[in-house]
């Protein structure tokens, strides 16, 4: 039962479009830049635009990231990757606090986690740590996808 989202406005497709040219021009150094995952933002951000003021301040941002790549293609720099990226991250984090998002897998990540500290805890009171170990990891894992899928269902994955 996941949530129908809104058809990309001209705004995203645009940004698209712009993602699309650059990496092809910088073609293996694109990956450098996460793309991919700056259009997944981008498309969460051109959703929550017309009710959010902080993600319409988002879409210039995101465009003058873009902007700053393309206008300095020939000659990008560590601190151009550093800007574009912290400034990326600066419109995840509103996302994630504001919206409520979260990353793909990141329930399963860190129940995995907790689930193995948890695991470690009954292995020494079963005086066999790789048992205790697993059995934590598998129930991390287990409640981490479950609560990842809710997620999913719930149209709240970026």
């Amino acid at each position: 039962m996941q949530e129908e989202t809104p058809k990309p406005t001209i705004w995203y497709d645009n940004l698209e479009a712009s993602c699309a040219t650059i990496k092809h021009l910088l073609k293996e150094e694109a990956r450098d830049y996460s793309l991919n995952r700056f259009l997944r933002i981008a498309r969460r951000v051109d959703e929550y635009a017309n009710s959010c003021p902080h993600c319409r301040e988002s879409q210039l941002q995101m465009e003058s990231l873009l902007n700053e790549i393309s206008a300095n293609i020939d000659q990008l720099s560590k601190d151009h990757k550093r800007s574009f990226i912290v400034g990326m991250n600066l419109v995840l984090s509103h996302l994630r606090k504001s919206h409520k998002l979260i990353s793909d897998g990141q329930n399963t990540a860190a129940w995995m986690a907790i689930g193995t500290g948890i695991g470690i805890a009954i292995g020494i009171i079963l005086k066999n740590p790789i048992v205790g170990i697993t059995l934590g990891m598998t129930l991390g894992l287990i409640i981490g996808i479950v609560i990842d899928r809710q997620a999913r269902n719930k149209g709240r994955v970026i």
